[in-house]
């Protein structure tokens, strides 16, 4: 069985961690099949750096957009250039030998190895949020479609959907689509207000789950002195997307409020706290969360510098499960960060910049201590910690058994594959 992959950011922790969780549950699914992946990712070449055990190739938008200039023109411009490849695409369908007269020999070839494969999944995460360009996915779908190797959409969060364009191709790829898994019901509403048939969609937990061991996550039930926070990791990242404040008053609320709440977790625990998170330690990747905890640090006084460290360095997600192992507690801004941190048994605090992280919560039983990034408040936040911290015994209880159901439901999307789309 041929599987690709596609709109993989694998540089980003959270994505990576994903990839891994979808990769073992198909694998699990379809243990007699010789089963191959074909992985479409962002940066490839040097994810195959960070993940050589992946097969990894450039998506199919680069080759779209990427084209050389032409004399006394110069580049063209790029909606020139998706307008051929949409030309190229519909001649595609019918004639191959004709279409090569719009369409590169790359831009071909993944054609081809769409074609030719069993199934085409669209990646989990959150990427189909109108914060980011939807563009390229938009693209890759109109192509995977045209191939009629079954699109399926792997565990995400995603919309709501605004523009008008969007909800048009949207909705009809969507329908045109073989199954769909979202991670929350406000996704699910998402899709369902763009006409989508609500029996192809799924809700189920994140494909990350499935990376939880239960030998790591059951010590969330031995140990029960809620006040012994010895260790406690910090992720933050960089934010722009503020919807009710402006963008630099907001990241300063948010920078603040972590500085202060790093001085009181020295100060009252003398907790030692490390900064590490699920994008670091990538130069060639835009995003690196310790650049964002440096300049946390450096806004620390110096007695409590001496309690803190900046881990600087990259971590494979299932070795970021075995570091968080270590911790007490996390306070985690990445929902990765969190997803990982609880598959080591170790309970997070999360802080929110997008609707998935509150609907995590909000299955878990725990949405009282999500914290709004557009609503920081420095002293609440710590107020709602230091309460979080004297309800640990209790909320350990919860956690391990909502990571016990979450790995078992990030691995029901293969089971539903494998029903509808065994030979």
């Amino acid at each position: 069985m041929k599987i690709i992959i596609t709109n993989i950011v694998p540089l980003n922790g959270g994505d990576a961690s994903i990839l891994l969780g979808t990769i073992d549950i198909l694998k699990k699914v379809f243990p007699d099949e010789n089963i191959s992946f074909s992985i479409y990712a962002n940066q490839a070449e040097i994810s195959r750096k960070y993940f050589p055990q992946c097969n990894f190739s450039e998506i199919l938008y680069k080759y779209i957009v990427d084209l050389p200039g032409v004399r006394f023109i110069g580049k063209i411009p790029r909606k020139i250039s998706k307008k051929r490849f949409k030309i190229g695409l519909n001649i595609w369908r019918k004639s191959e030998q004709l279409s090569k007269m719009f369409l590169k020999k790359q831009e071909l070839k993944i054609l081809n190895d769409y074609k030719s494969a069993d199934l085409i999944i669209s990646t989990g995460g959150t990427y189909l949020v109108e914060n980011y360009n939807l563009e390229p996915r938009l693209l890759d779908f109109e192509a995977a479609l045209c191939t009629d190797t079954p699109l399926i959409f792997f565990t995400q969060s995603l919309g709501p959907f605004n523009e008008p364009d969007n909800r048009r191709r949207l909705k009809k790829i969507f329908r045109e689509s073989g199954l769909i898994f979202v991670r929350d019901e406000l996704s699910k509403k998402h899709l369902l207000e763009l006409g989508v048939e609500s029996n192809k969609i799924f809700i189920s937990a994140d494909a990350a789950f499935y990376l939880a061991d239960k030998s790591k996550y059951r010590r969330l039930l031995l140990f029960n002195e809620s006040k012994k926070i010895k260790k406690v990791a910090i992720s933050v990242r960089e934010w722009k997307h503020f919807k009710s404040i402006p963008g630099n008053t907001g990241i300063q609320n948010y920078l603040e409020a972590i500085r202060k709440i790093t001085i009181h977790l020295v100060k009252k625990y003398n907790s030692e706290i490390v900064f590490i998170s699920t994008c670091q330690g990538i130069p060639e990747y835009r995003f690196d969360d310790s650049t964002v905890a440096i300049d946390i640090f450096k806004n620390l006084p110096d007695a409590i510098k001496k309690n803190v460290t900046v881990d600087t360095d990259f971590h494979h997600p299932k070795e970021l499960i075995n570091i968080y192992e270590n911790f007490d507690l996390t306070i985690s801004t990445r929902m990765h960060a969190a997803i990982l941190s609880m598959c080591a048994g170790t309970p997070a605090f999360p802080i929110a910049y997008e609707f998935k992280t509150i609907e995590l919560f909000k299955q878990f039983g725990l949405k009282k201590w999500v914290h709004d990034i557009e609503k920081l408040d420095a002293e609440s936040m710590i107020h709602s910690l230091d309460s979080f911290i004297e309800e640990l015994p209790h909320i350990k209880q919860i956690i391990y058994n909502k990571v016990d159901e979450a790995r078992k439901s990030a691995f029901e999307p293969g089971l539903i594959i494998k029903q509808k789309y065994s030979k």
